[in-house]
């Protein structure tokens, strides 16, 4: 179920949306928090963002907008026309055309016109370019892929990068701070019994 996380050490804690058992079917957001129920609230249903929604809140369905997506939690559809989806957890889909989509963790899928950026992912990220920052499990699809640390699954591109590889990676250009098979034109693994090799390399 999608509930709020701890806020992080640091952070200014965020105004918790209402209890589970007051939600509405229907809402229509203009511009960020406006109308002022879109901030806290929960949709069983539709969101729809005309051009604008956000909130700290939670969707259980669909979130479209024209411009932008943002409410924080969403169980279902996030979509953007020609802006941006923000949210900080997704379980289901997040998706635009042509703006970047962001959010701090996926269950699902992240497939966007431009950006793709999560924290963690577990599921599938297709984009031009796509970037994870902690952990990816599942697949990365993109012209330029990157995970900063720990990826568990398939990355396939022009450019894969990935810190700790417990998969493979099928690209032009691939390289792995540890372990990993690569197959492509250059295959660099930095603790690997060959540092680098063309067409294949693999250290496990």
């Amino acid at each position: 179920m999608i509930g709020v996380t701890e806020t992080p050490k640091g952070e200014i804690p965020e105004v918790p949306p209402m209890p589970h058992n007051k939600w509405s079917l229907f809402q229509v957001g203009f511009f960020p928090e406006w109308p002022s129920f879109t901030r806290l609230s929960n949709v069983y249903g539709v969101k729809l963002g005309a051009p604008m929604c956000d909130g700290y809140g939670r969707v259980y369905g669909v979130e479209p907008s024209i411009l932008y997506s943002g409410t924080r939690y969403i169980g279902g559809v996030q979509a953007s026309f020609w802006g941006t989806c923000l949210a900080r957890e997704v379980y289901g889909i997040q998706s635009s055309t042509f703006g970047p989509c962001i959010t701090g963790s996926i269950y699902g899928l992240q497939a966007v016109g431009s950006l793709g950026m999560a924290e963690v992912v577990y599921g599938a990220q297709i984009a031009p370019v796509t970037m994870c920052g902690t952990e990816l499990v599942g697949v990365q699809f993109g012209v330029v892929n990157m995970t900063s640390k720990t990826l568990t699954g398939f990355q396939g591109g022009a450019v894969n990068i990935a810190e700790n590889l417990d998969g493979v990676q099928l690209g032009v250009f691939n390289y792995s701070e540890k372990d990993g098979l690569q197959f492509g034109g250059i295959n660099i693994i930095k603790n690997g019994w060959l540092p680098f090799f063309p067409a294949i390399n693999f250290k496990f």
